[in-house]
C-alpha cells in the first residue's frame, strides 16, 4: 500500500512539473534574497536596461516539452522570472527577448537579465500626479510640489515608457494574435453508398457489396487567418483523399454476346479526391482538445481495372465532388496531435471511357440521370496531426 502511494505521488508529481515551463538561470553575483512579497520591476523587450543597475545574472523560460498556454501565459513566464530574480536578491527583470506561440512551440517564452537596483520606486509604474490641485496657503507647498521628489524618478520613467505601461494587454492581444497552420496524415476504413443494382444472383451481388468496402489514406494542409492560440478559428486549405477497394472470384463469366467462359473475375477501383475547403477549429484554453470541422469542394477521379476471363478493360471518369470532415484531436506533445474523424463524399460520374487494354480500343459512354455512377462514401479515419 505504501509502495502504492510513493508511485501515485511521484507520478502527480511528474504531471506536474511536465507541465510547468523549463526555466534555467546563470547567477553571476548572488545577494541575499528578497522576501517573497517584495516588488520586482518588470522591463519589456523594448525598454532599456536600468543605468544605475546592477546586473547579477539571467533567466531563461521556455517550453519543458509538455507546458501548455495555460501553464505559460506571458503574464506567467513574466511572475516565474520574477521569482527567480527574488532568489538571486534582484529587484528587477528586464526582459530581452520574447517570443510569442509559434510553429516551435505553443507558449511564451521569454530572456531576461536580472539586477539590483538603488531605487525601485524609478521603475515601477505610478498615477500621474493631478497638478490642478495646490495647497489653500502660499506658505504651504502644493500637492504638486509636494510630490515632485517622491514621483521625480517615476515621471521621467513614464515619460519615456507609458506606451508599454498603459498598453500591455493591447500589445499582448497584437502578440498573439497570429497565422495558424495545421498538417495532417491519416488512414481508415472506407464504405461507399451507392446501390447494389437489383436483380442479379446472390453470388454476384455479394461480390459487388464487398467492393462496397475499402480503406482510405489522405492529408491535408489548412492555414488559418490570424487569431488567438485557443478559442476559434477559420482557415483554407487543401485536401487529397484516396479511395480503394479490391475484390476477385472464380466462376463462369456471362458476357452481352451470349457466350460464357470459366476463369477469375476481378475488379480494383480507386477514387482520388483532391480538393480546396473552408475549415474551423476550436482550440481548448490548455491546447490539448481541438474540434475541428471542413467543408470542402474538389474533383474525384474514379479508375476501375476489372478483368475477366476474355477482357482486360479500364473504366474511368471524373467529376465534382463535395466533401464534409467533423473531427476530434487531442494532444500528444506540444504540436503534435492524434485525431479521428468522420468524412463524406458526394458526387456522381455522368459518363465512363472505356478502355480495352487488349486491343486499345476506347470509347465513352455518356450515363444517364438513373444511370450515373456514385462518387458517394463515408470514412472513419484516424492519424497524426500537427497544429502549429
Amino acid at each position: 500500500m505504501n509502495t502504492l502511494k510513493i508511485t501515485v505521488i511521484a507520478v502527480a508529481a511528474h504531471a506536474l512539473c511536465a507541465c510547468s515551463p523549463k526555466v534555467v538561470t546563470n547567477i553571476l553575483v548572488q545577494r541575499d534574497p528578497l522576501p517573497a512579497d517584495a516588488q520586482v520591476a518588470l522591463l519589456g523587450e523594448p525598454d532599456p536596461a536600468p543605468a544605475d543597475g546592477e546586473k547579477l545574472g539571467e533567466v531563461r523560460v521556455g517550453d519543458s516539452g509538455f507546458t501548455t498556454l495555460k501553464h505559460a501565459t506571458y503574464e506567467i513566464v513574466s511572475d516565474i522570472a520574477k521569482d527567480k530574480a527574488k532568489d538571486a536578491g534582484g529587484n528587477l527583470v528586464k526582459i530581452t527577448e520574447h517570443k510569442a506561440p509559434d510553429f516551435v512551440s505553443s507558449i511564451h517564452r521569454i530572456k531576461a537579465d536580472i539586477y539590483n537596483v538603488p531605487d525601485i520606486y524609478n521603475y515601477l509604474p505610478h498615477s500621474v500626479v493631478d497638478t490642478s490641485y495646490v495647497s489653500v496657503s502660499p506658505e504651504q507647498p502644493s500637492v504638486k510640489e509636494t510630490e515632485k521628489t517622491s514621483v521625480r524618478g517615476a515621471h521621467s520613467y513614464a515619460a519615456v515608457h507609458s506606451s508599454s505601461a498603459v498598453t500591455k494587454e493591447e500589445s499582448l492581444d497584437k502578440i498573439t494574435r497570429r497565422p495558424g497552420y495545421r498538417i495532417g496524415v491519416y488512414g481508415g476504413y472506407g464504405y461507399r453508398l451507392a446501390k447494389v443494382q437489383s436483380g442479379l444472383d446472390n453470388v454476384l451481388t455479394n461480390y459487388l457489396k464487398k467492393l462496397k468496402n475499402g480503406f482510405n489514406l489522405g492529408g491535408d494542409f489548412t492555414y488559418f487567418f490570424p487569431s488567438q492560440p485557443t478559442g476559434f478559428s477559420q482557415g483554407i486549405g487543401a485536401k487529397f483523399n484516396f479511395f480503394k477497394a479490391k475484390n476477385s472470384l472464380y466462376g463462369t463469366f456471362q458476357y452481352d454476346d451470349g457466350s460464357s467462359a470459366e476463369g477469375i473475375v476481378s475488379d480494383d477501383i480507386f477514387i482520388l479526391y483532391s480538393g480546396v475547403m473552408y475549415a474551423m477549429r476550436f482550440i481548448s484554453e490548455d491546447r490539448r482538445n481541438i474540434f475541428w470541422l471542413n467543408y470542402g469542394l474538389g474533383l474525384a477521379n474514379y479508375i476501375d481495372k476489372g478483368i475477366t476471363p476474355k477482357q482486360n478493360i479500364t473504366t474511368s471518369g471524373s467529376g465534382l465532388s463535395y466533401n464534409l470532415d467533423l473531427g476530434y484531436d487531442f494532444q500528444v506533445v506540444n504540436n503534435l496531435y492524434f485525431g479521428m474523424a468522420a468524412s463524406l463524399y458526394t458526387g456522381a460520374l455522368a459518363a465512363l471511357t472505356y478502355k480495352d487494354n487488349t486491343s486499345g480500343e476506347k470509347k465513352t459512354v455518356a450515363l444517364g440521370s438513373k444511370q450515373r455512377e456514385s462518387l458517394a462514401q463515408i470514412s472513419l479515419a484516424a492519424g497524426l496531426k500537427f497544429h502549429f
